[in-house]
This record gives C-alpha cells, structure tokens and sequence, in this order.
C-alpha cells in the first residue's frame, strides 16, 4: 500500500486574507533559507 509523502503542510491563503497570505510566504521563505544553509 503507498501512502503519499507529505514533505510539509501547505497553507492556503488568497488575496482576501492578506495576512495569512504574508504568513503563508514567510513559511516558505523560511524553509527555502534552512534548505539552501543545508545545502551550502
């Protein structure tokens, strides 16, 4: 039996919810920093 991978939540937010949609890019951004330090 497969079970999908989730590698991290994915957190939605539109342009109707502004802050929630900064929170939303600001999560992401964070995890793309901690992989390129990582990586680096």
């Amino acid at each position: 039996m497969a079970v999908p991978l989730q590698l991290h939540s994915l957190p939605s937010a539109g342009f109707d919810e502004p802050f929630g949609m900064l929170h939303a890019c600001h999560g992401r951004v964070e995890r793309t920093l901690v992989l390129l330090l990582r990586l680096g």
